[in-house]
């Protein structure tokens, strides 16, 4: 199975980095859920400048990833999120 690694930009107060499963998606409002491994499902929201990678398992270079398209991402989906505030 392929690990999914997604750049996000922080709308809220989030921790920097999640790791977890896509819980599922709100269409309406551009935002993906990401199950932690421990704790309650985060919603992010997703911008233009949002990068969706894929990982290959065991991978830690992302400069070696993927680019995908978010509808590439299923609910599922191994999930690593990190995100930067904007600017």
């Amino acid at each position: 199975m392929t690990t999914l690694g997604v750049l996000l930009l922080a709308q809220a107060v989030v921790p920097k980095a999640i790791v977890g499963t896509v819980d599922g998606f709100k269409v309406e409002s551009a935002e993906i859920r990401i199950k932690p491994d421990a704790g309650d499902s985060v919603s992010l929201k997703l911008t233009p400048a949002t990068q969706v990678l894929r990982v290959a398992p065991g991978e830690k270079d992302l400069k070696k990833a993927e680019p995908i398209k978010i509808t590439d991402v299923a609910s599922g989906s191994p999930a690593h999120g990190h995100l930067r505030r904007r600017r």
